[in-house]
């Protein structure tokens, strides 16, 4: 849930920033507005979607990363850092086709296409 949030904030701010630079003479009075109201709507979908990627991807890194002993204490140690930097880039790059699509779509309406 909370990464959908996140998720959601992130995708406005770029709709935000993505109507200042596609229609930058004409850009509207309330660009966060709409983005959110864009966010919220069509994309929503797709942002939940993504989350739900990141939580499975997430969810099997901590399942690799559980200690396999059946001992009855547990050791909280860091992640190896391959580990981290392979979660790190799945998520950037799940964030960043999401805000890809998002800027194409909106770059489209802007030409009227």
């Amino acid at each position: 849930m909370l990464t959908a949030i996140k998720n959601t904030v992130h995708v406005t701010v770029a709709g935000a920033v993505a109507s200042w630079y596609f229609k930058a003479d004409d850009t509207p009075a309330q660009a966060t507005v709409h983005a959110l109201k864009r966010a919220t709507t069509t994309s929503f979908g797709s942002i939940c979607f993504g989350s739900l990627l990141i939580a499975i991807v997430s969810f099997l890194r901590a399942i690799a990363e559980s200690p396999s002993s059946s001992n009855d204490h547990v050791r909280l140690q860091p992640p190896p850092p391959q580990s981290h930097s392979l979660t790190h880039s799945l998520t950037h790059s799940l964030t960043h086709s999401l805000t890809h699509s998002l800027t194409h779509s909106l770059s489209l309406a802007c030409s009227g296409s």
